[in-house]
């Protein structure tokens, strides 16, 4: 028992047998209940490695327990290096700490990348777990610049309407 290798119970009679006999159910169990965890530890990671968002797990006082790989390009976290680290430490920026020291935040920020300028982000935080916090940062760049087309396209059109109509009813 103490190797955590596998064993077969050794033949033995009366209330020894029963013991023997319900230890190795016990390592059985086990096994299937570890072999069961590992899958789904696995399936997670796999599953937040394809998500696009940066997905970073913190506990209570904002450190690091364990972020994907968006959020290395994102966020400028760094798998060896960061985990255990503040975040606030790491991602330096007024409203971000402000964002985080809020308990739920309604609404999601918007902020710069912390290491590329062009990248705007949309950074959401939710209750995960027992006392810890899932934050979800989503790169808007491409939202933002279409709005902003939308935009453009909508005043040109006005504009390009606006003068011949004043120039019609000039006459």
């Amino acid at each position: 028992l103490q190797d955590g290798h596998q064993f077969h119970p050794p033949e033995a009679g009366g209330i020894w047998g029963e013991v023997f006999h319900l230890l190795y159910r016990l390592q059985l169990r086990n096994r299937k209940r570890k072999r069961r965890l590992t899958a789904l530890i696995k399936r997670f990671q796999e599953a937040t490695a394809a998500m696009p968002d940066a997905t970073v797990i913190l506990d209570v006082n904002g450190t690091i327990e364990w972020f994907n790989d968006a959020a290395q390009p994102l966020l400028g976290l760094q798998a060896g290096r960061d985990v255990g680290q503040r975040i606030v430490n790491l991602v330096r920026h007024p409203e971000f700490s402000g964002f985080l020291a809020r308990e739920n935040p309604p609404e999601p920020l918007r902020m710069s990348a912390p290491h590329d300028d062009s990248l705007a982000l949309s950074i959401r935080v939710v209750p995960y777990g027992k006392e810890q916090r899932l934050l979800i940062a989503r790169d808007i760049s491409q939202q933002l610049r279409l709005e902003q087309m939308r935009r453009d396209f909508v005043a040109n059109v006005s504009h390009e309407l606006r003068t011949p109509l004043t120039v019609v009813s000039g006459f």
